[in-house]
């Protein structure tokens, strides 16, 4: 009996841990500024990798990566533009709220957390 419950367990964990999710939105400003969030989680028990590029005024994309724990992103990531170039990203977690600031101007682009 014993060695069932053990296997129901090692099948169930592997379920859990062998779900993939994906996640991606784009945000575009009015001087076409874009904002694009792609997000992956292995498991439902994992963190989500999630990675924010930008792509403005002839600059290169830029690139940030960091984990999010929640659930979900689908409800979990709102942006608010400030004006055209200047914009909050927050991503809520299950705990705190994270909010990066982005400034896309013609001379730099620049993406950083804020505290």
């Amino acid at each position: 009996m014993t060695k069932y419950i053990v296997i129901l367990f090692c099948l169930s964990l592997c379920i859990v841990s062998c779900k993939k999710e994906h996640f991606k939105r784009v945000f575009i400003s009015e001087n076409k500024t874009e904002v694009s969030i792609d997000g992956e989680k292995e498991g439902l028990a994992m963190e989500w990798s999630v990675t924010v590029k930008v792509k403005a005024n002839g600059f290169n994309d830029g690139a940030l990566s960091f984990q999010i724990y929640n659930d979900s992103l689908e409800n979990n990531v709102k942006i608010d533009w400030l004006n055209p170039e200047n914009a909050i990203i927050t991503f809520i977690e299950k705990d705190r709220e994270r909010k990066f600031k982005l400034i896309a101007s013609d001379k730099q682009v620049f993406l950083a957390e804020m505290n």
